[in-house]
Parts: C-alpha cells; sequence; structure tokens
C-alpha cells in the first residue's frame, strides 16, 4: 500500500454525512447508513456506491428509523443489522432492524432488552451477536446481550465488569470467538480491558491495563491474533500512544507510537497484514486547524508507523473508510473543526495497483 495515490471523487450527491457505517453487499457495491447529515440533524437514509460505474452514487432503501450513536454489524448471511443509539429528540432507545440485500428492503426484528447508545457490538464465532455497554440516557451500563438471527431473539449474559460507553470491542482472531473490549467512558477515563468468553459467557480483566484511558479509538485485529489500540483522546488532548494486545498472554505492551496524534479518525485491517489510519482531530495545534487529512500505516513486523503520500482533499474526523473489492480505499464524509459535515469522497490507490 505504499507509493499510491489520492484521487478525489464525485461528491456523495446528496447532504454530507459522517459517523456512517459501510458494508460490501454481493454485488461489490458499498452500503452506507446511518450517521448525521449536519449538527443536530441524523440519517435514516442510505446510499450506495458502485465503485464500477461512472455514476458513483445511488439512493438506498431508508430504515425505519434515524439511529444515531447505535451499533451496527454485518451477519453471516449478508444481512446487516443496526440496532439501538438515540433518535433526533434524543430518546434512547432499543429497537432494531435488519436490511436484507436480496430484497432490498429494511425489517423491524426483535428489539434489545436495552435502550443503549454508545454501545459496542462484535461477532461470535457461531453467527451470534454480542451488544454491551454504552448508556440508556442516565447511567452508563455494564449489561450485555446476545442476539440470535436464527431464532430472532436477544438474552441477557453476564455484565461486564465495569461500565463503559463511548468504548471499543472487536472478535479476536484464532481465539474461537473471543471478545475483547478495551477502554471508554465509565464515568471517567478507563485503561481497563476484559474479554468475553462465549463458551462460559464469562467476563476476566486483562492481565495489565493499557497504558493509558482512552475513549474515540479503535481497535484492530493483525493476522496472528494480537489487536492494537490506537490513539483516541485521553486527558484532554488527543495522544499518539498505542498498545498492543497479545490472547496469548492476555496482556498489553506498548508498540509504535502514531506520528500524529488523533481521535475520532477511520481505521481499517488491511488484506497484507497492515493496519491504516486515516484522518481524525490531533487537538494539539494552536492554529485553529485541528482536523487531519493525513494517513499513516502499520507495519505488524516492526510494529512502526510511517506516513502514506499525498492527503485527503481536505482534513476532517468522523469520517468513514472502506476498502473496496479490488483493494483500493473509499473514504466517505466526516467533519471540520467547525462540525460542518462534508459530502467528499476520496479514494486511495496502492502504489502496485
Amino acid at each position: 500500500y505504499d507509493n499510491g495515490n489520492w484521487t478525489p471523487y464525485p461528491s456523495m450527491s446528496v447532504q454530507g454525512r459522517a459517523e456512517q457505517f459501510a458494508y460490501t453487499l454481493p454485488d461489490g457495491k458499498v452500503f452506507l447508513l446511518g450517521g448525521r447529515t449536519q449538527i443536530g440533524q441524523f440519517a435514516d437514509s442510505t446510499l450506495i456506491f458502485n465503485p464500477d460505474s461512472e455514476f458513483n452514487w445511488g439512493p438506498g432503501f431508508p430504515m425505519k428509523n434515524d439511529h444515531i450513536a447505535a451499533v451496527s454489524i454485518q451477519l453471516r448471511d449478508g444481512k446487516i443489522l443496526i440496532a439501538g443509539g438515540h433518535r433526533q429528540d434524543g430518546t434512547v432507545i432499543k429497537s432494531a432492524e435488519v436490511f436484507d440485500p436480496s430484497t432490498n428492503r429494511w425489517q423491524s426484528i426483535a428489539s434489545m432488552k436495552t435502550a443503549r447508545q454508545f454501545a459496542s457490538i462484535a461477532s461470535l464465532d457461531d453467527g451470534r451477536i454480542l451488544v454491551m455497554g454504552g448508556n440508556d440516557g442516565v447511567d452508563t451500563l455494564t449489561s450485555a446481550e446476545i442476539y440470535n438471527p436464527e431464532t430472532n431473539q436477544w438474552t441477557l449474559t453476564s455484565s461486564m465488569t465495569v461500565p463503559r460507553e463511548n468504548f471499543s470491542a472487536i472478535s479476536i482472531p484464532l481465539s474461537g470467538g473471543k471478545v475483547l473490549v478495551a477502554g471508554g467512558w465509565m464515568p471517567g477515563l478507563t485503561d481497563t480491558a476484559e474479554v468475553f468468553d462465549p463458551a462460559s459467557e464469562t467476563w476476566t480483566f486483562t492481565v495489565n491495563r493499557m497504558s493509558l484511558g482512552r475513549l474515540g479509538f479503535k481497535l484492530e485485529a493483525l493476522p496472528d491474533g494480537r489487536v492494537l489500540a490506537i490513539g483516541g483522546w485521553s486527558d484532554s488532548i488527543a495522544t499518539d500512544s498505542v498498545d498492543l494486545f497479545d490472547p496469548a498472554t492476555k496482556s498489553w505492551s506498548p508498540a509504535g507510537n502514531l506520528l500524529t496524534p488523533r481521535f475520532a479518525y477511520a481505521s481499517a485491517a488491511l488484506p497484507d497484514g497492515h493496519v491504516i489510519i486515516v484522518g481524525g482531530d490531533s487537538y494539539a495545534t494552536t492554529d485553529g486547524q485541528d482536523t487531519l487529512a493525513t494517513a499513516e500505516l502499520f507495519d505488524p513486523q516492526t510494529l512502526e508507523w510511517r506516513e502514506l503520500p499525498g492527503s485527503l482533499q481536505a482534513p476532517r474526523r468522523d469520517l468513514t473508510l472502506f476498502i473496496l473489492k479490488d483493494g483500493r480505499l473509499l473514504v466517505t464524509g466526516g467533519t471540520d473543526d467547525g462540525g460542518n459535515v462534508y459530502d467528499l469522497v476520496d479514494i486511495y490507490t496502492p502504489g502496485n495497483r
């Protein structure tokens, strides 16, 4: 992915979007949903990006509800689940719905047991879905529940050890379906992490803690099953700290720091084993320009970061990053320092393409 280039692409043809989810449809198109269109306005509409068409953008079928601060994931059968979050009036919801690409329609499914926003979600090896934490509009939650797509039922499972919202979660590769959760707000930042074992339905703290408490960050998995906790917001400033979790020892150790501190970025684990991070907010400059247009690449062999050539056409945070079927990287939307929402689109083409 080195020596590539960024290219501006046709805009999303609608008002800008931030904090969207993006998934691959069976025909290779990209399905984008949710998020917000501008401050205080939330999107129940969806968009479809066709990388093979001259006219790339088209409308998708709208969701039944507007979901902001929701959780979303693609199910094993290709359907797309979105659950919880809050509506435009601020009401925290427990409703859930599924998009079926074969019918191009949304269908309401069973509601979660608990209304929650700013929660996290992960898939288990058997196709069930784990949702945990968040807040219900009043309290930060420890509770967790599992959705079974085959029975359309949510079932409460054991609660996390500590309450968390605005945290990150990931299915640990090669672990038998275990899920790692880390960081977040309790209230107060936490540097703790814990692992859910679906076989026993129990939570266990990691042997040690991350190097610092953080939120506004992502967990990304390496091919060997280790997991990165990248940057984020810590102690009222963006951090360049990166920690590496080893599931074999259940412990954290430092990895190479980011070149630029950032939170509210987009990231992805690439097919070649590298991890990319794009945009975000540095919250560390004095010139009033805190959002970023640069991208960095993590090398799992050296545990170091290097900057990719070029930059996005505009710096932004709360953007969406997606890997296209041909290996190119699609970046959409986001906001500037003032919260203005962009409809911008950029594509990164690796140097070997």
